[in-house]
This record gives structure tokens, sequence and C-alpha cells, in this order.
């Protein structure tokens, strides 16, 4: 392989950021301070080369950080990486904020782009709410 032969790795799907992100959390078992933008980009390195705690890490900050618009780049992310906490702790945030959110453009589009996810949220937000009022 030519990786065997230059003992290099050419990742050319991750930033240079990211890749010295993941590579420091590998070694050090520490993610540093992670701001959206960045955990968004860290989640998908760890999702790839299973890095199943970074990947927690990095959904919590997505989580800690959501807002209203975001909601939908956060479930398609989930959804995308079959990724059952993420899209748990999400569908918690919508149910907490489920006027600003349902009302918002973001949510309007989501339900015109991607019918399928977002009749699937609703699905397990009713639930969520049904287990609640239990």
């Amino acid at each position: 392989m030519m990786e065997n032969e230059e003992n290099m790795v050419d990742i050319s799907d991750l930033e240079e950021d990211t890749v010295h992100r993941m590579l420091t959390f590998m070694y050090t078992d520490v993610a540093g301070n992670l701001d959206w933008d960045t955990a968004n980009k860290l989640y998908f390195a760890a999702d790839k080369y299973g890095l199943i705690t970074l990947r927690r890490i990095c959904s919590e900050v997505l989580y800690q950080n959501l807002s209203v618009k975001d909601v939908r780049e956060v479930l398609t992310l989930a959804n995308m990486h079959s990724d059952e906490y993420l899209r748990k702790i999400t569908v918690k945030f919508i149910c907490d904020n489920e006027t600003e959110v349902m009302r918002s453009a973001e949510w309007k589009t989501f339900m015109t782009e991607d019918v399928n996810l977002a009749a699937e949220t609703m699905h397990h937000i009713i639930l969520e709410k049904a287990e609640n009022r239990q």
C-alpha cells in the first residue's frame, strides 16, 4: 500500500484541525474546548474512526449549544450516523422548546425537504410526551 511505502496516511475528507483534535483525543483522552462547528466536524471523524467516547462528547456539545435553527442539522446528523442517543437528546430539546421549534421557518422547511425524518421525529415526540404523562 502507498501508506506503507510513504509512511504517511492521507485523510482527505477531514480538515487538518479536526484530524489534530482527533489524534490529540486518542493519545490524551481530552477533547479540549469545543464549539458548535468544531464538535460537528469532530463528531463525523469520531464516528468514522469508531471513537465512541469522542462521539458522545461531541453529541453533548451539540446538545448544549442546540438552537431552534440547528435542530434539523442535528437530526439529520443523528439519522445519517444511526445515533440513537443524539436523536433522543435532540427530540428532548424539541419537546422542551416545542412551540418555538414548530413555528420556526427551519422546521417548516425540514418538513417539506425531509418528510420521512420529520415524520419519524414527530412520532418520537408524541411517544415521549405520552411517556411523560404516565
